[in-house]
This record gives C-alpha cells, sequence and structure tokens, in this order.
C-alpha cells in the first residue's frame, strides 16, 4: 500500500513536470508514514484479537476440564461406595440369616415352652429368651 502511494506520487510528479517543492516532499513522506503506521496499527489490532480468542479457548478448555474432574472425582467417591456397600453385603446378609435363624428357632422354643405343665414353663421361656439373646 505503502508503495502504491509512493508509485502513484511519482507517477502524478512526472506527468505534471513541475518540480516539488520542500513541502510537498514532506507531505508526501507523511502521508507514506501514516500509512505504514495504519498497517502495522492493523496487523496488530488482527493480532490481539487472536489472542484474545486463544485466551477464550483457553479458558473455555480448563472450565471444561474442572468439571471433568469434578465428575470424575464424583464418580470414584461412588464407586468406593458401591466397594464398600458389596464388601459388606454378604456380612449384613449373614447377620439377617442368623437373626431369622434365631427368632424362629425362639418361636420353636416358645411353642414347646407352652407345651409344658404351668410350674416348668416360667424357666422354659426365660431359657428361651436367653438364647435368642445370645445370638
Amino acid at each position: 500500500m505503502v508503495l502504491s502511494a509512493a508509485a502513484l506520487l511519482a507517477l502524478a510528479g512526472c506527468a505534471t513536470q513541475a518540480p516539488r517543492t520542500p513541502a510537498e516532499v514532506q507531505q508526501e513522506r507523511a502521508e507514506a508514514r501514516a500509512d505504514e503506521a495504519r498497517d502495522v496499527a492493523d496487523t496488530h489490532k488482527a493480532a490481539n484479537k487472536e489472542v484474545k480468542e486463544a485466551q477464550n479457548s483457553l479458558r473455555k478448555a480448563e472450565d471444561e476440564a474442572i468439571e471433568r474432574d469434578g465428575r470424575a472425582q464424583e464418580g470414584r467417591v461412588e464407586e468406593a461406595e458401591a466397594r464398600t456397600r458389596a464388601a459388606a453385603a454378604p456380612g449384613e446378609a449373614r447377620q439377617r440369616i442368623r437373626t431369622a435363624e434365631a427368632e424362629s428357632q425362639y418361636r420353636l422354643d416358645r411353642q414347646n415352652c407352652e407345651a409344658l405343665a404351668e410350674e416348668s414353663r416360667g424357666s422354659c421361656m426365660a431359657a428361651a429368651e436367653e438364647r435368642l439373646n445370645m445370638r
């Protein structure tokens, strides 16, 4: 752009064949420098826009990475909780089975105690309850 302005001025100067005054030469140089400064400013503006876009892209990628990391952490916590429940499940199941068996045996013992005579029924019931509480 600078070269085209200078070439145009040179052609215009040749066509008129009039000698240029120092002020005209100075004016042409000032215009050429102004054109160069505008070109540089435009380049800087474009570069700054690219930098801002890159920064926004980086910020967005960081935010997404933080979000993914949070979801991954939640997943690890859920997995650990599930493993704990799975590890405890057999023990809890065995305990429920033992409790159910003990309660069933207690009911049988009480039925047997009720078939006894009145004087031995009390001690039989107490023994049945004691066996239930020991399990």
